[in-house]
């Protein structure tokens, strides 16, 4: 059977631990209201910059400027996210 899509997002996200939070000793769903957030988004995203323009916001609004860091930063994670969604 198939995960549900916001448990691929998570444990896409949480495999690329952008922040650094699970190395940091969080636990592995940490990233669980960001992946709420993006599973929405992906169902309007058509391109790969528009993904990692929503990855990117989707962790300024949750964190912070300083902690998301650089929209380049998020380039894999955002691809991994954009295979998973062109994979249907």
């Amino acid at each position: 059977m198939e995960k549900p899509l916001k448990k691929r997002v998570l444990d896409i996200i949480s495999k690329h631990d952008p922040i650094r939070l699970i190395s940091g000793g969080a636990p592995i769903d940490e990233y669980t209201p960001e992946a709420e957030v993006i599973s929405k988004g992906l169902v309007k995203a058509k391109s790969l910059d528009e993904i990692n323009t929503l990855v990117h916001r989707t962790f300024v609004d949750l964190f912070d400027n300083y902690l998301a860091g650089k929209k380049e930063s998020y380039k894999r994670l955002s691809g991994d996210l954009f295979n998973l969604v062109n994979e249907r």
